[in-house]
């Protein structure tokens, strides 16, 4: 779905937007925000998309999740 998280860099906590759709594993840019060189501009962090899944789920919370995996599956629901 997208959405916003705080990343920590070199020049402080930034928030950072992570597209709708986008995969674990990949890495997004914010420019600017890596380490000063000598020439006293700042280069890039790097940020690498980790998706974690709860592992202490609700039953209702676990419907939810086999309601969209049939949805995705096109499968009827019931």
């Amino acid at each position: 779905l997208g959405g916003t998280v705080e990343v920590r860099t070199v020049k402080g906590r930034t928030r950072l937007s992570i597209p709708a759709g986008t995969p674990a594993g990949r890495v997004l840019r914010l420019a600017g925000a890596g380490i000063e060189h000598k020439d006293g501009q700042r280069g890039d962090h790097l940020a690498e998309v980790a998706i974690t899944v709860p592992g202490d789920l609700t039953d209702e919370e676990r419907d939810l999740l086999r309601r969209f995996e049939a949805l995705r599956a096109g499968t009827p629901i019931g």
